[in-house]
């Protein structure tokens, strides 16, 4: 790639779960996120990224430090006995200091169970919704009836799916996430001594997704005849009682195609967020020495496999996850379809910057693939887990490009599914083809073996923060 005279001030749009078959560049119909396809178009687009951790708190950790959640204890969305012991400084913020880097900033959300400088950055704005919406409440002035508001009928808490945002687009997270990034632009685009990286965190769209006008009508039409398809029985038993506890399996197909359309209007909302950012940037002539990279912690199911959010599993429609790197004269334009993961993110940042890192660190580099290699990195990528509220212990998976095997040691159940005719993850074969999931069983305890689990990571301390 070469060595530049100024190393790349650097910006990060990281998004909380998002569906990559919700972007238009990711090939869905009529969702538009028109700032998101051009930054694909102008770079290298990942089209088989996953998550390590389907879940925010191990997803960051790992984006932050390179490890697997079982390297870094955050197996779930609380700290753990064994990540406060073992917790030291991100690798993330001491490369970038390396590298010469004056401000590190992060908007938005954070959330890996510690403070943000022990990620690195040196400035960091929480952002909250205007109205004071959160995890579990209608923002203020809100009415559960207007604005159709959807609840999980399942155990308590009691959990709000989505509905209508009943203030303005400017009201909004992403909107107050943007106004902050572009505020800070103005003074990051006088910096011309040392480089520096931008984070803007968006939290939507995730759960609840709250539309606001005029995002919430924006997909009506087109979500009117979605019906939603799945076969509890052809899944494993976790499946369906993770559907019956949370009671997803009793929301009505109108509550269902609420939450999509409410869902895809947000994605929408992000979208224009980034164009907001991104024409600041072109005002400023930022864009040109630029390393853009859009990573997203963790996906969302909106109603596939009969289920909502995230949850105890690794199947495409929340551990595969968008991914996009744009580095102009520098990375290629394209798409590569081979695995690849959000701890190869870390060794990739190293490499473009010149930084040498551990080499016992888990990931690999994706320069190579910037650099127009076509050439698979992994034959296999892992992920892991854990979800106390339904199983105990741990959740582990191995996906190549045929096949997606997860067992639950604790529960003794397994799922297997074949890619080739199974694209969607809906059918679980493992009975039906004990062989092949034997073969990947070995392999995921060959690579467990190399990757050990500490028991003080079931040890769970404080809540995770939002």
């Amino acid at each position: 790639m070469g060595e530049q005279s100024k190393r790349p001030n650097i910006l990060i749009y990281f998004i909380d779960e998002l569906n990559a078959d919700s972007l238009g560049c990711y090939g869905h119909p009529f969702v538009r996120t028109p700032h998101m396809d051009r930054i694909a178009g102008e770079g290298m687009q990942f089209t088989r990224a996953i998550s390590n951790c389907p879940l925010c708190m191990p997803a960051r950790n790992s984006f932050h430090t390179g490890l697997y959640p079982s390297g870094h204890g955050i197996l779930f969305n609380v700290n753990s006995v064994y990540a406060d012991e073992r917790r030291k400084p991100c690798i993330f913020g001491e490369m970038l200091r390396q590298a010469g880097y004056g401000r590190i900033v992060n908007v938005g959300k954070h959330h890996t169970g510690y403070p943000a400088d022990n990620s690195g950055y040196t400035e960091n704005y929480p952002i909250r919704d205007g109205r004071g919406a959160k995890i579990a409440q209608l923002p203020r002035g809100g009415d559960m009836a207007r604005d159709e508001a959807v609840i999980a009928p399942g155990t308590d808490p009691q959990v709000l799916l989505g509905g209508d945002y009943c203030g303005e687009a400017s009201e909004t997270e992403p909107y107050r996430v943007a106004d902050r990034a572009i505020e800070l632009l103005d003074g990051l685009a006088a910096e011309n001594d040392r480089p520096w990286l931008l984070r803007a965190s968006f939290i939507a769209p995730h759960t609840p997704v709250l539309a606001p006008k005029p995002y919430a009508q924006m997909y009506v039409d087109e979500v009117s005849e979605w019906e939603p398809r799945h076969d509890p029985d052809r899944r494993a038993g976790l499946m369906r009682r993770w559907n019956e506890m949370r009671g997803f399996d009793r929301l009505t197909t109108r509550q269902l195609r609420k939450i999509r359309t409410s869902y895809y209007g947000l994605v929408s909302l992000v979208d224009d967020q980034i164009g907001r950012i991104e024409a600041e940037l072109k005002r400023h002539g930022l864009d040109d020495n630029l390393l853009t990279l859009l990573v997203v912690d963790h996906g969302s199911s909106i109603g596939i496999h009969g289920t909502q959010v995230k949850g105890p599993f690794d199947t495409r429609d929340i551990a595969r996850v968008p991914l996009l790197i744009r580095y102009p004269g520098l990375a290629e334009i394209g798409r590569y379809d081979g695995l690849v993961q959000i701890i190869d993110l870390l060794p990739t940042l190293g490499e473009l910057l010149g930084i040498g890192l551990d080499p016992s660190l888990p990931g690999k580099s994706l320069a190579p693939v910037l650099r127009g290699s076509q050439q698979p990195l992994h034959e296999a990528v892992f992920t892991e887990g854990s979800f106390p509220s339904i199983h105990t212990g741990i959740r582990e998976s191995i996906r190549t490009l045929d096949y997606l095997y997860t067992r639950y040691p604790e529960i003794g159940e397994e799922e297997l599914f074949d890619l080739r005719q199974d694209p969607d993850e809906l059918v679980n074969v493992a009975d039906e083809r004990p062989e092949m999931a034997r073969q990947l069983s070995e392999r995921l305890s060959e690579w467990r073996s190399e990757h050990p689990l500490h028991p003080d990571m079931f040890n769970y301390t404080k809540p995770a923060k939002h």
